[in-house]
């Protein structure tokens, strides 16, 4: 399990460290990785019967140890919650396998964010040639509009017109 998804992670993070990808390209690789992870979750069964074919003696350790009684004060008003108990396969899937695929499922989503407002302010500049120019006016507004004090809207646009058309003459 962990080389698949280990190797997925490493050839994503590859990609995106070169200095020549664009940043749509990045967005969708981060959200790729995140969906290839969701995946992975329900394939449980597949790893553990692959683990019982490579290791035919392996047993869940069946372990009984005194459990954690919860305080009734905790829950006055419905009385003492029920302790579940589960088989050492399901405790396995639940508190390890779940628990860091979900982990995992999580810190991909928090950095998809980032990619995601990156490519929703900065998205618009590798899209310049593919642009119309009432499109292009919107993006460079609404980043004039983030940037109040760095820049302005109509000069950035100007710009970003200039450079089109730059492009279309020297076949960029």
């Amino acid at each position: 399990m962990w080389s698949k998804i280990l190797f997925r992670c490493n050839e994503t993070s590859k990609s995106l460290q070169s200095d020549s990808i664009p940043l749509d390209v990045a967005f969708k690789l981060v959200h790729s990785l995140t969906d290839f992870v969701k995946d992975e979750r329900g394939q449980f069964d597949n790893y553990e019967s692959a683990a019982k074919n490579t290791y035919p003696d392996f047993e869940y350790k069946s372990t009984t140890s005194r459990t954690r009684q919860r305080s009734s004060r905790l829950t006055f008003f419905e009385g003492a919650a029920e302790d579940t108990q589960f088989q050492s396969r399901e405790k396995f899937r639940i508190q390890v396998y779940l628990s860091i695929i979900d982990e995992l499922i999580t810190q991909l989503q928090r950095r998809s964010q980032a990619y995601d407002e990156l490519l929703n302010w900065f998205g618009f500049s590798s899209k310049l040639t593919v642009l119309r120019a009432e499109e292009l006016e919107v993006h460079c507004q609404k980043f004039s509009e983030f940037y109040v004090n760095d820049v302005d809207g109509n000069d950035l646009l100007l710009k970003c017109l200039h450079f089109v058309h730059f492009c279309y003459m020297k076949k960029c």
